[in-house]
């Protein structure tokens, strides 16, 4: 059997105060990251990494992940020289 309430405007007053709440949480959280135009990453050592995490960087002008466990996969960032 569906459920309705008894009064459907004091509900959806209420979904609209609940909503903003959430609005108003979301606007303080700080974002995680930025890069409305790319992430700009600046050449670093391969460091180690903690356990249950990765890195992601750049060294010498290739990008990197590292792993716990030392492991580095890299990608070729650079168009390969001409013959």
């Amino acid at each position: 059997m569906d459920r309705y309430p008894d009064d459907v405007f004091a509900e959806i007053r209420d979904l609209y105060k609940r909503v903003e709440q959430l609005e108003a949480q979301l606007g303080q959280r700080a974002p995680l990251t930025t890069a409305s135009q790319g992430w700009l990453l600046a050449d670093m050592t391969i460091p180690s990494v903690p356990a249950e995490h990765v890195q992601i960087g750049s060294n010498g002008e290739d990008l990197f992940v590292a792993r716990p466990s030392g492991s580095v996969k890299g990608f070729l960032l650079r168009a390969p020289a001409s013959p």
